[in-house]
């Protein structure tokens, strides 16, 4: 179980690094980008975006849920062995960081599908995760 934890612990540690790196370039390349384009109210900034962009920004907003959900865990098992439940401090961070990247991943599906399949593909995608969340919540609490 202890080498279990380590590995753990590994996985979440270098995939924060990672992400936090590819973060750093994000915000280079999208301030890069706002600075070229010369917006100056946040409503202007954000209309008539290039898909390349656009896919940046949320890609972006994906990587900061993940970020927050994997730093906490690592935070969690450095601190606790991963054996303590989580704080309430903890828990706030990892409900921020897996709805943001829910929603994020969401509109990666629509933006990348909605042209060929419609809206169907990202809906779908959501009511299967929001029925997971459910009926596993649903077995955890009366099962």
């Amino acid at each position: 179980m202890e080498n279990l934890n380590f590995i753990l612990e590994q996985i979440n540690g270098s995939t924060s690094i990672l992400t936090f790196f590819f973060l750093c370039w994000a915000a280079c390349y999208l301030l890069a980008f706002f600075e070229y384009r010369g917006s100056h109210s946040i409503g202007s900034a954000f209309v008539g975006l290039p898909p390349a962009i656009s896919l940046m920004l949320i890609m972006t907003s994906e990587k900061v849920g993940e970020l927050t959900t994997r730093f906490t865990v690592w935070t969690w098992r450095f601190t606790t062995g991963g054996v303590l439940p989580f704080s309430d401090v903890q828990t706030i961070f990892l409900t921020l960081g897996v709805t943001g990247t829910a929603i994020s991943v969401l509109l990666l599906i629509r933006i990348l599908s909605r042209p060929y399949l419609g809206e169907w593909p990202w809906m779908g995608a959501g009511l299967i995760a929001g029925g997971y969340v459910v009926i596993s919540t649903l077995f955890h609490v009366f099962g």
